[in-house]
Protein backbone atom coordinates (compact mmCIF):
# COMPACT_ATOMS: atom_id res chain seq x y z
CA UNK A 1 0.00 0.00 0.00
CA UNK A 2 1.36 3.43 -0.92
CA UNK A 3 0.86 5.53 2.22
CA UNK A 4 3.77 7.68 1.12
CA UNK A 5 5.83 9.99 3.27
CA UNK A 6 3.12 10.35 5.96
CA UNK A 7 2.86 6.60 6.40
CA UNK A 8 6.64 6.19 6.51
CA UNK A 9 6.94 8.89 9.18
CA UNK A 10 4.17 7.37 11.30
CA UNK A 11 5.80 3.93 11.12
CA UNK A 12 9.19 5.47 12.01
CA UNK A 13 7.54 6.94 15.11
CA UNK A 14 6.24 3.51 16.11
CA UNK A 15 2.70 3.61 14.74
CA UNK A 16 1.19 0.38 13.51
CA UNK A 17 -1.45 -0.11 10.85
CA UNK A 18 -4.56 -2.12 11.76
CA UNK A 19 -7.33 -3.31 9.42
CA UNK A 20 -10.82 -2.37 10.63
CA UNK A 21 -13.82 -4.22 9.20
CA UNK A 22 -17.08 -2.45 8.42
CA UNK A 23 -19.92 -4.02 10.43
CA UNK A 24 -22.68 -1.52 9.68
CA UNK A 25 -23.52 1.52 7.57
CA UNK A 26 -26.26 3.96 8.58
CA UNK A 27 -27.07 7.25 6.90
CA UNK A 28 -27.90 9.82 9.62
CA UNK A 29 -28.73 12.64 7.20
CA UNK A 30 -28.40 13.15 3.47
CA UNK A 31 -24.75 14.15 3.99
CA UNK A 32 -23.66 12.26 7.12
CA UNK A 33 -23.04 8.52 7.26
CA UNK A 34 -22.13 6.58 10.40
CA UNK A 35 -19.98 3.55 9.69
CA UNK A 36 -19.51 0.92 12.39
CA UNK A 37 -16.22 -0.99 12.61
CA UNK A 38 -14.62 -3.89 14.42
CA UNK A 39 -10.89 -3.80 15.15
CA UNK A 40 -9.63 -5.34 18.37
CA UNK A 41 -6.15 -3.76 18.24
CA UNK A 42 -6.76 -0.05 17.68
CA UNK A 43 -8.33 1.03 21.00
CA UNK A 44 -6.92 1.14 24.51
CA UNK A 45 -8.23 -1.81 26.57
CA UNK A 46 -8.80 0.43 29.62
CA UNK A 47 -11.08 2.73 27.61
CA UNK A 48 -10.97 5.86 25.51
CA UNK A 49 -10.95 9.47 26.66
CA UNK A 50 -13.40 11.97 25.13
CA UNK A 51 -12.44 13.13 21.63
CA UNK A 52 -9.98 10.25 21.07
CA UNK A 53 -9.26 9.80 17.40
CA UNK A 54 -7.70 7.54 14.81
CA UNK A 55 -6.11 8.03 11.39
CA UNK A 56 -7.77 6.17 8.52
CA UNK A 57 -6.22 5.55 5.09
CA UNK A 58 -8.36 6.09 2.00
CA UNK A 59 -7.52 5.11 -1.59
CA UNK A 60 -7.02 7.84 -4.15
CA UNK A 61 -9.84 7.81 -6.70
CA UNK A 62 -7.42 8.24 -9.63
CA UNK A 63 -4.64 5.98 -8.29
CA UNK A 64 -6.01 3.20 -6.02
CA UNK A 65 -2.48 2.16 -4.99
CA UNK A 66 -1.96 5.59 -3.39
CA UNK A 67 -3.59 6.33 -0.02
CA UNK A 68 -4.46 9.51 1.91
CA UNK A 69 -4.86 9.69 5.69
CA UNK A 70 -7.57 11.58 7.53
CA UNK A 71 -8.31 11.82 11.25
CA UNK A 72 -11.67 10.79 12.73
CA UNK A 73 -13.04 10.85 16.27
CA UNK A 74 -14.22 7.56 17.76
CA UNK A 75 -18.00 7.42 18.19
CA UNK A 76 -19.35 4.96 20.79
CA UNK A 77 -16.04 3.13 21.33
CA UNK A 78 -16.31 -0.25 23.09
CA UNK A 79 -12.69 -1.39 23.60
CA UNK A 80 -13.59 -4.74 25.19
CA UNK A 81 -15.70 -5.63 22.16
CA UNK A 82 -13.30 -3.98 19.68
CA UNK A 83 -16.11 -1.93 18.17
CA UNK A 84 -16.54 1.75 17.34
CA UNK A 85 -18.04 4.01 14.72
CA UNK A 86 -16.77 6.89 12.63
CA UNK A 87 -19.05 9.55 11.14
CA UNK A 88 -18.30 10.90 7.68
CA UNK A 89 -19.45 14.14 6.12
CA UNK A 90 -20.20 13.22 2.50
CA UNK A 91 -19.74 16.21 0.22
CA UNK A 92 -19.00 17.42 -3.30
CA UNK A 93 -16.46 17.74 -4.62
CA UNK A 94 -15.72 14.44 -2.92
CA UNK A 95 -12.29 13.78 -1.48
CA UNK A 96 -10.86 10.32 -0.83
CA UNK A 97 -12.69 9.79 2.50
CA UNK A 98 -16.03 11.05 1.22
CA UNK A 99 -15.74 8.86 -1.89
CA UNK A 100 -14.91 5.79 0.21
CA UNK A 101 -17.67 6.42 2.77
CA UNK A 102 -20.35 6.88 0.11
CA UNK A 103 -19.65 3.38 -1.26
CA UNK A 104 -18.81 1.56 2.00
CA UNK A 105 -20.61 -1.68 2.78
CA UNK A 106 -20.50 -4.39 5.43
CA UNK A 107 -17.36 -6.49 5.10
CA UNK A 108 -15.18 -3.72 3.63
CA UNK A 109 -11.85 -3.09 5.34
CA UNK A 110 -10.19 0.23 6.08
CA UNK A 111 -6.62 0.51 7.30
CA UNK A 112 -6.23 2.61 10.46
CA UNK A 113 -3.25 3.95 12.39
CA UNK A 114 -3.06 5.12 15.99
CA UNK A 115 -0.37 7.56 17.11
CA UNK A 116 -1.44 10.11 19.72
CA UNK A 117 -5.11 10.99 19.31
CA UNK A 118 -5.56 9.98 22.93
CA UNK A 119 -8.37 12.41 23.66
CA UNK A 120 -8.64 14.75 26.63
CA UNK A 121 -9.05 14.64 30.36
CA UNK A 122 -12.15 16.67 31.15
CA UNK A 123 -12.33 18.24 34.63
CA UNK A 124 -15.22 17.07 36.80
CA UNK A 125 -16.43 20.63 37.33
CA UNK A 126 -15.33 22.74 34.33
CA UNK A 127 -15.76 26.50 34.41
CA UNK A 128 -17.23 26.28 30.93
CA UNK A 129 -16.40 25.26 27.40
CA UNK A 130 -15.38 27.11 24.28
CA UNK A 131 -15.31 24.64 21.40
CA UNK A 132 -14.35 25.80 17.92
CA UNK A 133 -14.45 23.66 14.81
CA UNK A 134 -16.20 22.96 11.55
CA UNK A 135 -19.21 20.70 11.04
CA UNK A 136 -16.96 17.62 10.94
CA UNK A 137 -15.96 18.33 14.56
CA UNK A 138 -19.34 17.39 16.05
CA UNK A 139 -18.34 13.84 17.13
CA UNK A 140 -15.44 15.26 19.16
CA UNK A 141 -17.62 18.00 20.64
CA UNK A 142 -20.35 15.52 21.59
CA UNK A 143 -17.87 13.25 23.37
CA UNK A 144 -16.38 16.17 25.30
CA UNK A 145 -19.71 17.59 26.41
Amino acid sequence: MGTGFQGAMLRALGAKNHPATVTGVRWITEHVVRIDFRCTEIMYPAGEKPAAWVRAWFPDADNPSKFHQRGYTFVDPEPTAGTFALCFLVHEPAGPASTWARAASVGDELLMTRLSGDGYDVPEDPLGYLLLGDVASWPAFASLV
